[in-house]
């Protein structure tokens, strides 16, 4: 985990500048949608390799395009959605993995401030990806912005109170609820 933490660092303070357009890729197919953003899987022209490349929306009509690795699978919202909802053991197998993820991620001072179903990946061995750094912040300490989809807000985690890495935490409590039983733990 250091040797991990060591890379991230200098990846953070020297970040390599990409040179790619849009017209290296050929869009496949419409993977996703969402208010201000859609996924899309693409190959890339010269080592035929497949990416996702999510567009994003933003306020002075210009669009931001996140080239990612492709990684096949599903979210963990269109799985509840099938099964309606996960036995015991594998709710308990995800959350495992969610904390374990956030530790890593609280580590290198990131706070992810988005944890949702949809934004956990399954991948087909059955381990989760945790997906959408959209909202991702690097904090030391507290933040006082709040980035988070409304269903899966902690009422402690109220707009007028700072956000500490630690309050990163009950978002699993959340997730692993809706994956248990079935439905968004605070909407009754």
């Amino acid at each position: 985990m250091y040797q991990g933490k060591e890379d991230f660092l200098y990846r953070w303070e020297h970040p390599v500048q990409n040179t790619a357009s849009s017209d290296q890729f050929e869009p496949l197919k419409k993977l996703g949608t969402g208010s201000f953003r859609w996924v899309v899987l693409v190959r890339h022209q010269e080592n035929c390799g497949h990416n996702t490349i999510k567009i994003l929306n933003k306020q002075d009509n210009c669009r931001l395009y996140l080239v990612m690795e492709y990684l096949p699978g599903a979210d963990m919202f269109s799985h509840l959605r099938r099964v309606g909802r996960f036995r015991e053991p594998h709710a308990c197998f995800y959350a495992a993995q969610i904390v374990l993820a956030f530790q890593y991620l609280h580590s290198l001072d990131l706070i992810h401030r988005d944890l949702k179903p949809k934004n956990l990946l399954i991948d087909q061995q059955g381990y989760l990806q945790v997906m959408d750094f959209s909202f991702a912040k690097r904090v030391r300490g507290c933040t006082w912005t709040l980035c988070v989809t409304s269903e899966y807000l902690t009422p402690r985690d109220h707009p007028a109170q700072r956000l500490q890495q630690s309050r990163g935490l009950l978002g699993p409590g959340g997730a692993h609820l809706r994956d248990g039983r079935g439905f968004p733990a605070l909407l009754r």
